[in-house]
């Protein structure tokens, strides 16, 4: 028996399906975490109709690399996860100044709704203009 995808989503990067020429779709987990760095990549104002559906990251632009701005941003990035990705639960987030870099390290754990898996996410954020 074939095993039936919870979350389907069609891939951003809009590659063809090799098969079928349609774009390429991503499934349960992957689409979770496409939908996670969407979220936190969704500059101020640019959901039409829904101007509180934003990262929070662009307010931290030009802030320095430390632990006091590490602190606010897993605060923010937890609270927009809660608010925001219904699929997700039990979020921990942990992010880790890297001021050599100019960047902070964040790590996601989380737990999928639907199947009670655990899951997780690395990202780098360049404290630099995301788009």
């Amino acid at each position: 028996m074939a095993k039936q995808s919870i979350y389907r989503d069609f891939d951003l990067s809009f590659k063809k399906h090799p098969l079928s020429g349609d774009i390429a779709t991503v499934y349960d987990d992957a689409a979770i975490k496409l939908a996670i760095k969407n979220l936190l990549r969704l500059s101020p104002y640019s959901k039409p109709f829904s101007p509180q559906i934003a990262s929070p990251l662009y307010g931290f632009l030009f802030e320095p690399v430390d632990f006091v701005i590490a602190t606010a941003i897993e605060t923010r990035i937890k609270i927009l996860l809660e608010d925001f990705e219904p699929r997700i639960r039990n979020i921990r987030v942990t992010v880790d100044p890297n001021p050599d870099e100019n960047r902070y390290d964040v790590s996601l754990e989380f737990v999928v709704r639907k199947t009670n898996r655990a899951d997780g996410l690395d990202l780098f954020l360049p404290v630099e203009r995301l788009r």
